[in-house]
This record gives C-alpha cells, sequence and structure tokens, in this order.
C-alpha cells in the first residue's frame, strides 16, 4: 500500500489527493448578504453536518488565489448568518454557475436563474430550487493557514412536502442530491442498502451461534 507524507506534497497535490480519497462529500450552496446589501451564493463541498444538541455543520472556506478572503466568508463575519441550499440533480448546472469567479458585488443567484425565496435573518433568503435549506448562525471561526473553518448552529430546516415521510424522516429515494467527488466528478443515482445497528447482544448471539470464544 502507497504511503503518502502530505508534508512532501506541495498544495495542489495534498487538494486532489484529499478531495480524491474522502468521497462522496455533500454541496452545500450557501447564500449570504454583505454588509452593502449585496447578495452571495457560492458552493462548497467541504461541507456536512457535525453534531446535534446542539445542531450544528461545519464549511471549510479556503481564501482566493490572491490571499484575499472569499466573500461568503466575509459575510458571515460580518452579518454572522447564512443559509445551506442542498443541491439536486436538477439544479446542478446552476449550482455550478454559481461558482464562477465574478467581480465582487454580482448576484450568482439571479445570474444563476435561480430564486430567492422567504427570508431567514435580515431578509436572508433560502434558495427556492434547493430540496431542502438550513438556516444557520455563526458559533465560531476556526482559522488556520489559509482556511477558515466555519461552526454553524442549525435554526431552521425547510423540506420540500413531497419528501417529508409520515415518520418526520426524509424520503432519500425522491431527494436525489448530489455529491462532489474528485475533480471534475460528481456522483448521482446512488445505491442504497439498510444496515441495522449491531447491539451489544445482537453480537454475543451470533458469537454464541457459530461456537466462537467471547471475551470479557
Amino acid at each position: 500500500m502507497a504511503e503518502l507524507r502530505l508534508s512532501e506534497l506541495d498544495k495542489v497535490e495534498r487538494l486532489h489527493l484529499l478531495t480524491s480519497c474522502v468521497v462522496p462529500r455533500p454541496i452545500a450552496l450557501v447564500t449570504t448578504r454583505g454588509a452593502a446589501g449585496g447578495l452571495n451564493t457560492a458552493p462548497f463541498s467541504f461541507f456536512n453536518v457535525l453534531s446535534y444538541q446542539p445542531d450544528i455543520v461545519a464549511l471549510g472556506i479556503g481564501d482566493r488565489a490572491n490571499g484575499r478572503p472569499k466573500d461568503t466568508l466575509v459575510n458571515i463575519r460580518a452579518g454572522g448568518s447564512f443559509v445551506v441550499g442542498l443541491v439536486n440533480e436538477a439544479m446542478l448546472q446552476q449550482v455550478n454557475l454559481c461558482g464562477v469567479d465574478f467581480t465582487e458585488g454580482e448576484d450568482e443567484l439571479a445570474l444563476a436563474g435561480l430564486t430567492a425565496v422567504e427570508g431567514f435573518q435580515d431578509d436572508l433568503p433560502r434558495i427556492g430550487e434547493a430540496p431542502v435549506s438550513l438556516g444557520c448562525e455563526l458559533l465560531q471561526e476556526v482559522r488556520h493557514g489559509s482556511h477558515s473553518i466555519i461552526l454553524g448552529t442549525v435554526e431552521r430546516v425547510w423540506v420540500d412536502d413531497a419528501l417529508m415521510r409520515d415518520d418526520g424522516r426524509i424520503d432519500h429515494g425522491q431527494l436525489n442530491l448530489v455529491a462532489r467527488l474528485g475533480g471534475t466528478f460528481y456522483a448521482k443515482n446512488w445505491d442504497r442498502m439498510s444496515m441495522p445497528r449491531m447491539m451489544l447482544a445482537d453480537w454475543q448471539r451470533a458469537t454464541l451461534a457459530a461456537d466462537l470464544p467471547i471475551e470479557d
């Protein structure tokens, strides 16, 4: 097995290695509003939910190539609020357009033809096409090198009515999210399987049935 020491790789090689092996990654289409009132929308795949009670999501936001912070980070620092839209296949091309490095102040949401609806905080909208949206408040910024890890508490969740099951869970068969892989690749139409978590008693019964020794 190949052993790679990241300290011996340059930043591009490290990026390609990590983003190619930690897959699939969910995509966050993040909407923020600047201090001057302008709306910004940008996609991030350094994103996930980290805990509940408290309900925390994390975004990894790197600086621009010239060392300046991205608009998303500037806006979160200034306003403390952001909305995460989860991305399905139907909106992927528009999300890709939101990742274009437009000039500062451009409204990516409008340029991509996406719809701003229902404000969260201070008239901060969610994206109408997103099947699920998370309204978040900044909890903490962890700064290291050229990257910031944004921890946000989830205050509100919007879910398309067609996705909600009677038990309060989301129908993943209808959700149809797209995930990020390495390079230019994405994943869709995932194969799903069910595997209930094994409890200690289940393992002990299986071990006894197989006539294997049980360690204390």
